[in-house]
């Protein structure tokens, strides 16, 4: 359990300090652009924009809500004392919890523009093996 514990908590601070502050700043990047579609006087449409603000805030929430659902059951590892209920907690709980949260992290990740994402995407690793 030491091994998903290290990882948890790794996911833990990647989700609070890196990905939930990217999604941020590129919403923010997007309500500014629709701001100032609107200026427009010539009708200019902002419904993609409007639609991945929609679409990433749903998500980010999502993923702010799924961080703490992680951080709670960290938490709650900590009070069993027989390590076999333990196991079978970190098993059942904590690494299906980490599983959800890396499943909202993924589909963000295609909607985020690389400029803001945090993390190079599986296909930038993949071709920079050299």
């Amino acid at each position: 359990s030491k091994t998903i514990n290290v990882e948890a908590l790794t996911k833990v601070d990647m989700v609070k300090k890196d990905i939930i502050p990217a999604c941020l700043k590129y919403q923010e990047f997007l309500v500014d652009t629709v701001l100032k579609k609107r200026q427009l006087s010539i009708g200019v449409s902002s419904a993609a924009e409007e639609d991945l603000i929609g679409k990433i805030s749903s998500l980010t929430g999502c993923l702010y809500n799924k961080v703490s659902q992680l951080e709670n059951s960290l938490l709650a590892a900590k009070e069993y004392e027989d390590s076999k209920s333990q196991a079978v907690f970190y098993r059942e709980t904590i690494f299906a919890s980490m599983q959800e949260l890396r499943a909202v992290a993924d589909e963000l990740e295609g909607l985020v523009s690389k400029e803001y994402w945090p993390y190079p995407n599986y296909g930038e690793l993949l071709f920079s093996v050299q």
